[in-house]
């Protein structure tokens, strides 16, 4: 089985209203209230067909997470 395909994807995930009906959101910690979270998700694909996917909190920046993953991890995995 071989690493055939990297893939990192942005999302950004709505916090407001989320957690009703625990009524927790939108969350509030020391640096402000935060309404949405940004993250990375990164889907693996195989040569026998088999799909995983995994999930990160981006450092710097979602984009810069996404593009290191895909144009400096995935290269040096792959195959």
């Amino acid at each position: 089985m071989e690493l055939t395909d990297i893939t990192a994807i942005m999302v950004e995930i709505s916090l407001v209203g989320a957690a009703e009906p625990l009524d927790i959101a939108p969350y509030v910690m020391n640096h402000g209230e935060i309404s949405s979270v940004k993250r990375v998700l990164v889907r693996v694909d195989t040569s026998d067909g088999v799909s995983g996917w995994g999930e990160m909190r981006p450092f710097l920046s979602a984009g810069a997470t996404a593009s290191l993953i895909e144009d400096g991890v995935a290269p040096q995995v792959m195959g």
